[in-house]
């Protein structure tokens, strides 16, 4: 089964959008106030906090959902 699930498919599009932006995924972060010290994470804690931030604040669901479309070639 070559299918990749929904979560499978996030993972990715969160990981590579972490590693290739970092700086831009913290701000995201800061500005939605998901993690105001995220400057400061690895890329584990930041793709953590993502998560955290894709389930717990709309905001920053519709901003991280705008950059990733806006970069989508590159991601």
């Amino acid at each position: 089964n070559n299918i990749m699930s929904e979560q499978e498919v996030l993972a990715i599009i969160i990981g590579r959008t972490v590693a290739l932006f970092p700086t831009q995924v913290v701000g995201l972060l800061q500005k939605n106030a998901v993690v105001l010290n995220a400057q400061n994470y690895n890329v584990s804690q930041l793709i953590e906090a993502v998560v955290s931030g894709l389930s717990s604040s709309e905001s920053f669901r519709n901003d991280f959902a705008s950059f990733v479309e806006a970069n989508k070639e590159l991601i």
